[in-house]
């Protein structure tokens, strides 16, 4: 559904209102908890299971490839 809206064809403005559109739509996981976060001055989001297991200091950088062309 989505790769036929996200062309160079088409402008950038409207392709990430298109994402915007179906992310409302998407379901969430289960047991996780999304806070918004800022560092060093890039937006982002923490996604935190609600039962934390005890305090480790790691993290996970996931960053999913399909969100780089909009």
């Amino acid at each position: 559904m989505l790769q036929p809206m996200l062309t160079p064809a088409g402008p950038i403005s409207w392709q990430r209102w298109w994402v915007r559109q179906m992310a409302r739509i998407a379901w969430l996981p289960n047991g996780v908890e999304f806070q918004a976060a800022e560092i060093g001055g890039v937006a982002g989001e923490w996604a935190k299971p609600r039962r934390l297991a005890p305090a480790k200091k790691a993290a996970i950088l996931y960053l999913h490839g399909g969100a780089y062309c909009v």
